[in-house]
């Protein structure tokens, strides 16, 4: 059968190839191939928690290391732990990472659970994982 008495297919021009492969390349993400970092990922694909809000975890968390913080302060200090983490990471979570209040809420409300815990090691090391989960580069911005 030569190329002449081949059907062609509709809309098709003769001498032209039927079966034409069109390659799309997909732009490189921040990672070994270099590239700009995507921030308009899926949902999924986000960190759970802003860089902003872990890094107030491990430095209110830190305070916990300074020695005046004696057993009978625990009354004021563990409330104010939690505020201190609570409020400000709502407001991040919230308005600049721009999750879903509920989501805001929960998140921040378990984040000032542990910075509110009496020592240095919960909050530093949920801290430490949270921020280098959510990427560290991601509070410089593009650059």
């Amino acid at each position: 059968m030569t190329e002449s008495d081949r059907p062609q297919a509709a809309g098709s021009q003769p001498g032209t190839p039927e079966n034409q492969q069109v390659q799309v390349r997909q732009p490189q993400t921040g990672g070994p191939g270099g590239g700009e970092q995507q921030t308009g990922g899926t949902p999924a694909d986000a960190p759970l928690i802003h860089p902003l809000s872990a890094l107030l975890l491990i430095i209110v968390d830190a305070l916990w290391t300074i020695p005046d913080m004696a057993a009978f302060a625990w009354i004021l200090t563990i409330p104010a732990c939690f505020l201190a983490v609570f409020l400000p990471s709502l407001l991040i979570q919230k308005f600049v990472k721009k999750d879903s209040f509920g989501k805001s809420l929960g998140v921040s409300a378990a984040l000032g659970v542990l910075a509110a815990i009496p020592t240095p090691i919960t909050g530093t090391a949920v801290g430490a994982i949270a921020l280098g989960l959510s990427g560290l580069r991601s509070l410089g911005g593009k650059r």
